[in-house]
């Protein structure tokens, strides 16, 4: 434990600078999903990279019954998302979201070696950028010394 204590202060991390960190990061991962959501639903991939493979989907019937089975029921979820209904710009095309959010899912699963450690990287960066402006963690830790008394 004291090496990994020790690893965080030779960074310039202390205990108290997790959660920040923590919150950066989920804030980043929330916008790298929204941003490949909305992306995916703009263009479409699977509609404009994949349409040679729409010509084989009648040689498996039992298997395209599943994908319209799984459709289905994935819309039925994302049509009773109360949120999207204040949400104009997506508009009403249950398949068109569902379709985009499986697309963004996929391609994010894809990235995730790159993203990941960049959402380490950039949430670290954050933390260290306010800590040089000063601004301070709302959890402050004993030290050893305060600890002991």
């Amino acid at each position: 434990m004291e090496r990994l204590k020790q690893c965080f202060r030779d960074t310039g991390l202390e205990p108290a600078d997790i959660p920040a960190a923590f919150v950066i990061h989920e804030v980043i991962s929330v916008g790298i999903a929204v941003g490949f959501w909305s992306a995916c639903h703009a263009v479409q991939p699977s509609q404009r990279f994949f349409t040679a493979g729409a010509s084989t989907a009648g040689r498996n019937p039992g298997a395209q019954r599943l994908y319209n089975s799984a459709l289905l029921t994935a819309e039925k979820t994302v049509a009773r998302m109360p949120w999207l209904k204040r949400v104009p710009v997506l508009g009403r095309d249950t398949t068109k979201l569902t379709v985009s959010l499986a697309e963004s899912i996929a391609v994010r699963a894809c990235i995730k070696p790159v993203t990941f450690p960049f959402k380490i990287w950039a949430s670290y960066q954050v933390v260290m950028l306010a800590k040089r402006a000063g601004w301070q963690t709302a959890i402050k830790f004993p030290t050893k010394a305060q600890a002991t008394t």
